[in-house]
């Protein structure tokens, strides 16, 4: 039952109350644009949306991926990504999970917080970790290539 309950806040953006103080969100999306991630469907949702797809994946454990396809309006769950293929109105996501070395240093780091946020402000800041992925696709390139981007551009700013 508080699956269910919790699957009914997280769609419709009510908020329940929590046994601990959330500060990193457990699992969050790396989105990519244009690209379907072929195969490996749990399941097919249609006559959907791009919010409801995302959340259809993060409420299912089983869930590691999704492709969402614009022009149809279709939710393609995944268990995984086993292969890309650019496609035209594709949008499709990886799951990807808080790693436990970061988990304890979160729980040890945040009573910290607490005394110098208030909770409307983490709330905001949890609601906005979890969004930043669909805002903001970066799939395309993996981490090494962007912190080699981000030195080669701070080398070049004029101060």
């Amino acid at each position: 039952m508080r699956r269910f309950l919790a699957a009914f806040a997280l769609v419709f953006g009510l908020t329940l109350p929590a046994a601990a103080q959330e500060y990193v969100p457990e699992r969050r999306l790396v989105v990519t644009k244009d690209v379907d991630f072929f195969g490996a469907d749990l399941q097919a949702l249609f006559d959907t949306d791009l919010k409801s797809c995302q959340n259809a994946c993060l409420n299912d454990p089983q869930c590691r991926a999704f492709t969402f396809n614009e022009r149809s309006n279709s939710c393609f769950p995944k268990s995984g990504v086993s292969e890309k293929k650019p496609y035209d109105g594709a949008r499709s996501a990886e799951v990807l999970t808080l790693d436990p070395s970061v988990s304890r240093v979160v729980d040890a780091r945040g009573e910290e917080l607490d005394r110098f946020l208030s909770k409307r402000d983490l709330r905001n800041a949890l609601a906005q970790a979890r969004g930043i992925g669909p805002l903001h696709p970066g799939g395309n390139w993996d981490l090494q290539t962007l912190l080699d981007s981000a030195a080669e551009r701070r080398g070049r700013m004029i101060f």
